[in-house]
């Protein structure tokens, strides 16, 4: 694991597996920290899939509190490989109902849209899903995307990354490190 600090006039950056993570990042009125990075690996051949950082208004380490926190919060996904569309749709709808809590019908149904909402994505694309009240918002490598509307599946997929049943206990546990350089 190696992170490098970037320091460019005002700006600061983070240096994580080649991809550069700003410590800041606005998300539309909304200032969001850099709160951790996470690699994920899939597989007992640890294959390295994706980098991610985790954006909230304010650092915080508690998987609840984060849940419950008002305003936008953004997962930045860097993938190192390239992934099909239907791989992860499938993946995410997979781990969505481990974390659904109520309304599980209705978010495998929303969920069932994944697959038209995010195309296949490639090396060193970057994937932004930005948490909203009542919708998750999908924009690949800058370009509008389209938003899944509901709070119970905006939780529930919040879940799949930070829930008591992530997709990996290592990839929650560094997100939730509270990473902060200011």
């Amino acid at each position: 694991l190696i992170v490098l600090v970037t320091l460019s006039g005002q700006a600061k950056a983070v240096q994580f597996e080649g991809f550069e993570f700003p410590q800041e990042i606005q998300v539309e009125n909304e200032r969001l920290a850099l709160n951790g990075l996470a690699l994920r690996k899939v597989t007992f051949l640890g294959i390295r899939v994706l980098v991610a950082g985790l954006y909230l208004p304010r650092p915080i380490s508690e998987p609840i509190a984060v849940e419950k926190m008002a305003g936008r919060k953004q997962l930045r996904l860097h993938f190192l490989k390239n992934v099909s569309a239907k791989t992860i749709a499938t993946t995410w709808t997979e781990e969505l109902m481990k974390n659904c809590v109520t309304s599980c019908p209705e978010i495998k149904e929303k969920a069932a849209g994944l697959e038209r909402l995010i195309s296949d994505v490639k090396k060193n694309d970057l994937l932004a899903i930005t948490f909203e009240k009542d919708r998750l918002f999908f924009q690949l490598n800058s370009q509008k995307g389209g938003p899944i509307d509901g709070p119970e599946f905006a939780l529930a997929f919040l879940r799949i990354w930070i829930g008591d049943h992530p997709i990996n206990e290592d990839f929650k546990k560094d997100l939730l490190k509270q990473f902060n350089l200011l």
